[in-house]
C-alpha cells in the first residue's frame, strides 16, 4: 500500500524527522510512506476571520492538488475519534477493498477547509488536543506502524 501524509508546512525539524524515519523504516515492509509539503499562508496574529478562512481555502486547494487519487482522510479535531485497533480496521479496509492508496491531510495553524474535510473519505480525530503539523504527522506515523502491527498479529501495541 501506498500512503502519503500532505501537511500544509515543510517538516523540518531534527527530531521530527529522525521520528518519522524511525517508523517509517520498519513500516516498509507493510507499506510505502511517503512525506509532502504545501506552502503555509502565514498570517499576522491579528488576521480577521476572512483572511483566515482565506489562507484555509488556499492551503485546502494547494493540499488537494498535490494528492493523487486515493481514499482520502482528513485529520481534524471535530473527526471521529477511533482506538488504534478500529484505526488499524480503518487501514486494513482501505487496503482490501478500496484500492492500495491512501492520502492523510494535516492542516496549518489555522485547519483544514471545510470543502477539503467535505471531499475526504473519512475525517479522523488523532486527539482533542491540537498538535503543531510536524508533531502530528509523528504521531501519525507511529500510529501507522502500530496499525499494521496489530493488521499481522504481531506484538508492539500494548
Amino acid at each position: 500500500m501506498k500512503i502519503d501524509i500532505i501537511s500544509v508546512g515543510k517538516l523540518k525539524e531534527d527530531f521530527v524527522l529522525k521520528g518519522i524515519k524511525h517508523y517509517q523504516k520498519p513500516l516498509s515492509k507493510f507499506a510505502q510512506l511517503n512525506l509532502l509539503s504545501v506552502k503555509a499562508h502565514n498570517l499576522p496574529d491579528n488576521a480577521s476571520g476572512k483572511d483566515r478562512e482565506t489562507a484555509k481555502q488556499k492551503e485546502g486547494d494547494a493540499l488537494e492538488a498535490k494528492a493523487k487519487p486515493s481514499v482520502k482522510v482528513a485529520l481534524s479535531p471535530e473527526g471521529k475519534k477511533l482506538s488504534s485497533e478500529a484505526f488499524a480496521q480503518l487501514i486494513e479496509h482501505t487496503q482490501t477493498y478500496d484500492g492500495s492508496k491512501l492520502t492523510f491531510f494535516i492542516g496549518g495553524s489555522y485547519g483544514l477547509s471545510s470543502s477539503l474535510k467535505t471531499s475526504c473519505d473519512h475525517i479522523i480525530s488523532l486527539s482533542p488536543l491540537t498538535f503543531p503539523h510536524q508533531l502530528t504527522a509523528l504521531i501519525l506515523s507511529e500510529q501507522l506502524f502500530r496499525a499494521y502491527k496489530i493488521i499481522n498479529n504481531e506484538t508492539y501495541h500494548k
